[in-house]
């Protein structure tokens, strides 16, 4: 079964109550997949604060990367996790030069 590597960055951490946790998924897995997991191993507030229902998308309020690369740039949701892989959700950064 493949092996994936989840990260857990400022807020999700906290909701998380983990920084980190290497889970197996079944083959095929998708980002939505995971999440589901999530949702039923850890808590359902990830998934809520994660998950766009109504659009079926990843709300702007959160970035997650997968192997590096910005899920949104990818399939959404429909994302691929292979054996290997490296999920990390990250909160939006705030700020910048005025």
């Amino acid at each position: 079964m493949p092996k994936v590597t989840v990260k857990f960055f400022g807020e999700f951490s906290k909701i998380a109550g983990l920084k980190q946790i290497e889970i197996n998924v079944p083959k095929d897995t998708t980002l939505h997949d995971l999440l589901l997991f999530l949702k039923e191993r850890l808590n359902e507030e990830i998934y809520r604060r994660v998950v766009n229902s109504e659009k079926m998308k990843i709300k702007r309020t959160v970035i997650i990367f997968i192997n590096g690369r910005n899920a949104t740039s990818l399939n959404e949701l429909k994302s691929k996790i292979d054996d290997g892989s490296v999920v990390a959700f990250f909160p939006p950064g705030a700020g910048g030069l005025e």
